[in-house]
């Protein structure tokens, strides 16, 4: 396996393409909890409605730091961006806006990135809507 210093654009695009795959693979087999919500304007009957992808969200993998080769690659190819608080950060639009696929997604991307490059510092993030 070789290191970052050793890795080129094609290592990096085999990489990346290895880290998403693996992200889909996880998303695809995702099931949600459903959010049930209930409301309804004042005088009126109740009403309950079934969102079945569940709570809705984003989630991101952010790298450290925002000058290493990868980081570096991946901001040349447009595949992430500088994020506010260091680093760089490759946004999750697949799974719709169900935060628990885009956090399936995430958290497996960044568990095959730090397989396919051990000296990388990653995390998945996310937040709800």
């Amino acid at each position: 396996m070789k290191t970052m210093k050793e890795m080129n654009d094609k290592d990096f695009m085999t990489v990346y393409d290895a880290c998403r795959e693996k992200g889909m693979w996880t998303l695809e087999r995702c099931i949600p909890e459903p959010m049930t919500v209930t409301g309804g304007a004042p005088n009126q009957p109740k009403q309950t409605w079934v969102v079945p992808d569940g709570m809705c969200g984003f989630a991101w993998i952010q790298i450290w730091p925002g000058n290493c080769r990868f980081a570096n690659w991946l901001r040349k190819m447009r595949l992430a961006s500088n994020c506010y608080d260091g680093g760089v950060s490759i946004w999750v639009s697949e799974g719709g806006q169900s935060i628990s696929k885009k956090e399936a997604y995430a958290e497996a991307f960044d568990a095959e990135l730090k397989k396919q490059i051990p000296e990388i510092t990653s995390c998945a993030r996310s937040r709800l809507d």
